[in-house]
């Protein structure tokens, strides 16, 4: 993530994995929307809410990745996350030491 996050910045991201079986792409445009006070397992957080859209290319087939949501909490990280069509991942426990 960009150092300098705040609503309304914009960025993109490629990753390139490559394994025994083929090469993979990953293609994000991300875009951070505002704060949102959530509730999770873990607790209520002042968030920053992140959209982020792209696609993942597999084996030569270019698969979207449209709608995905996180809500991210500045020195804890992702404590939230949609995917369409897919459970919610919410974060359920935290320790950050002494």
């Amino acid at each position: 993530m960009p150092n300098d996050l705040a609503p309304g910045k914009q960025w993109s991201q490629t990753i390139r994995v490559t394994t025994e079986s083929g090469e993979s792409l990953i293609q994000s445009d991300y875009r951070a929307v505002g704060f949102e006070e959530i509730t999770v397992p873990a607790g209520t957080f002042t968030t920053l809410k992140i959209e982020q859209n792209g696609y993942v290319t597999v084996f030569d087939q270019k698969i979207a990745m449209e709608g995905l949501v996180g809500w991210y909490v500045e020195g804890i990280g992702l404590v939230r996350f949609e995917v369409p069509g897919a459970p919610v991942s919410e974060l359920t426990m935290y320790d950050l030491g002494d």
